[in-house]
């Protein structure tokens, strides 16, 4: 529930509150602003016990010499555990906020951020982290071109003033990008990372200099063509030191996307393991798929077939996991008429046609209770049952219930777990059948 209210002097009050479903106050908070919207409070009450546990204020003013300045203050009940001033220069080029990270009145941190505009039309930012006496902690600097086709960033991130990463951008003169990002260690070299991709976007090159002797130990390129037909093949080949081919996969798909195909090379350029994936739309509505993966020689490794309804009811998977022709395994899944979905999961023997085993999996339609019944042997008789439900209380806590059942459905295990509300209070009872011992915790 949320209240809006005006105070005489323009100021505007505005209280959220959740209840439960008995009325009790689950938690608050109230947010006022000043007529003026320079000045903000926060007040939240996590608990709903009417006291206060967080209060956050933040205060504007705007100064003679044109700069802003924003005070941001938080409380723990009445003890100030933090809080950071921000000042914004009058021509917008300088920012600096100091910040007391634990509310004891000192400023522990300043980070200053300054913007050049260069004479050539280039800009250069410095953000600079400093510690309570002074001392630098970190530094950035970016500067962009004029022309926006380049772009650099070096940042020193132990405050030794020397630059600890790089960062390159370049837009060539043939359209094509390349971004270079170096690691250095008191001004030597550690590692480098170049991308480039061209003016069309269809190739794409990383190398990667893992120990900065500036010699490639991994390359991958990625080269994309555009086929007549209106499909697309996607190259991308892997490298490794000196420029030797260790992997390529390619992978072509249909101009309607309904049909893929992809081929591995794990070394080189001959294929070890392919796959295709093929999708159908039927003139009825319904909608099929295939996926096969196959060996090197070219023999299947293993298929799965999926269909579903025209009205999406009613979804069948089969597979062959072995690749020798006959189903293993088969999901058939129903959303029934009261909302629910049955899932039915079995394993089939070697003529693939007999249960061997079958688990059965009913949710209710709204999520609140799953059923899952287990023939472990695929005789037709039920072995075991688990039962997983949840019921919310009127005062806003809720009760979740699992129980275990046997054949004949009588309950060999039952747990059950009260959580409160605001989730700060949870008991769980079990029990064990022929067992008198209950055991219970509140955490």
């Amino acid at each position: 529930m949320t209240a809006t209210s005006l105070g005489a002097d323009g100021s505007r009050t505005v209280t959220s509150a959740s209840r439960a479903g008995d009325g009790t106050l689950i938690e608050r908070t109230v947010s006022k602003t000043s007529n003026d919207g320079f000045t903000t409070t926060v007040e939240a009450d996590a608990n709903g016990d009417a006291i206060v546990d967080l209060r956050v204020s933040e205060t504007k003013r705007v100064n003679a010499d044109g700069s802003v300045s924003t005070t941001v203050k938080k409380e723990a009940g009445t003890s100030l555990v933090g809080s950071t001033e921000t000042v914004v220069s009058g021509n917008g080029l300088t920012q600096t906020i100091r910040t007391d990270a634990d509310g004891n009145g000192t400023v522990d941190t300043t980070a200053t951020s300054t913007r050049v505009l260069q004479a050539n039309g280039s800009i250069t930012d410095t953000v600079t982290i400093t510690s309570g006496s002074g001392a630098t902690l970190s530094r950035t600097v970016t500067t962009s071109s004029a022309d926006g086709r380049s772009l650099s960033t070096a940042a020193d991130i132990d405050g030794d003033l020397k630059d600890d990463v790089t960062n390159v951008t370049l837009v060539n003169a043939d359209g094509s990008a390349t971004s270079t990002a170096s690691t250095f260690a008191s001004a030597k070299l550690q590692s480098r990372s170049t991308a480039t991709t061209s003016a069309n976007g269809l190739v794409t090159k990383s190398e990667t200099d893992a120990n900065g002797d500036g010699v490639a130990d991994r390359a991958v390129e990625t080269a994309t063509v555009l086929n007549a037909s209106g499909g697309r093949t996607v190259t991308v080949r892997e490298f490794g030191a000196h420029g030797a081919v260790k992997s390529k996969t390619v992978v072509e798909t249909s101009a309607n996307g309904l049909s893929e195909t992809t081929q591995w090379s794990a070394t080189g350029d001959k294929v070890t393991r392919s796959r295709t994936m093929t999708a159908t739309v039927n003139a009825d509505g319904s909608t099929g798929s295939a996926e096969s993966y196959f060996k090197a020689g070219g023999a299947l490794e293993s298929k799965i077939v999926s269909a579903t309804s025209a009205d999406r009811k009613t979804t069948t998977v089969a597979g062959d996991m072995d690749g020798n022709g006959v189903i293993d395994r088969k999901a058939v899944s129903t959303v029934n008429a009261d909302g629910s979905t049955t899932t039915v999961l079995s394993d089939l023997g070697s003529d693939g046609v007999k249960v061997v085993g079958r688990k059965t999996v009913t949710a209710s339609g709204n999520g609140l209770k799953t059923t899952s019944d287990y023939d472990t042997d695929g005789n037709g008789a039920l072995d075991t049952r688990f039962t997983s439900s949840t019921a919310f209380n009127g005062n806003g806590s809720r009760t979740e219930t699992v129980t275990r059942q046997d054949g004949a459905l009588k309950t060999q295990e039952k747990a059950v777990t009260e959580i409160s509300a605001d989730e700060l209070s949870i008991t769980r009872k079990g029990t064990v059948r022929n067992s008198v011992r209950w055991a219970g915790f509140i955490s």
